[in-house]
């Protein structure tokens, strides 16, 4: 009977690290969408932004159905009550990164972004490229997390980088509000503008916070 336990154990296992492997990927295609949808709206182009903020509504739907489907799996799972909660707010870090793609997105359909310097935009596209590298470093991190503990920690280190890097953009990008011409674009865009970078700078931000947990987790059940 103990061996039948320790078998489903390890499928459940294996299907909890499938699931947030797909978690994750999806959190990747909602910022390579969302890259799309700012290029679009730079272009005037709605109806490729239209096409892209659903793509990104199917991610994020997507992606609830993945973190319940975590849940599930850990709820009837044999697992330590600690190796559940450790689970469970890595699938809720993840699904943040979804959460913040989608609050962007909302936000570039409110914007008129041709309007801005034309620095400033293609800043914006500098900085969803930087983020985009730091959730593919991350998913690198979430993947070795089921290997290799020791390099799933090693790799939190690139993931910091790239963080990093997205907030020396934002710094950059805050250095243009004050050459916006105010003809253009009312005091209240200007506010969604900051609150677009804002959302944009968050994505790298909850990466960081993940690659922390894994730093964490890591550190935790190599001891243990």
């Amino acid at each position: 009977m103990s061996e039948l336990l320790e078998w489903i154990r390890v499928q459940r296992s294996r299907v909890i690290n499938t699931i947030t492997k797909r978690h994750l990927s999806l959190a990747i295609e909602g910022v390579e969408h969302l890259t799309e949808l700012y290029r679009a709206a730079l272009d005037e182009d709605k109806t490729l932004m239209e096409k892209n903020i659903a793509r990104i509504s199917d991610a994020v739907r997507e992606a609830d159905k993945l973190r319940r489907a975590v849940v599930g799996e850990l709820a009837m799972g044999d697992f330590a009550f600690s190796v559940r909660e450790d689970m469970v707010h890595l699938s809720r870090g993840i699904d943040d990164l979804l959460d913040w793609t989608m609050a962007a997105a909302r936000y570039i359909r409110a914007v008129p972004l041709n309007k801005l310097p034309k620095e400033m935009g293609e800043l914006g596209v500098e900085m969803l490229g930087s983020t985009k590298d730091c959730v593919s470093a991350l998913e690198k991190c979430v993947d070795a997390l089921f290997k290799d503990l020791k390099k799933a920690r090693d790799l939190t280190v690139e993931v910091e980088k790239l963080e990093q890097k997205v907030d020396e953009q934002i710094g950059e990008m805050r250095q243009w509000y004050g050459k916006i011409k105010y003809d253009k674009l009312t005091v209240g865009t200007v506010v969604m503008v900051f609150n677009l970078f804002r959302s944009i700078e968050s994505i790298s931000d909850r990466c960081e916070d993940v690659s922390d947990l894994i730093s964490l987790l890591s550190i935790r059940y190599l001891i243990g």
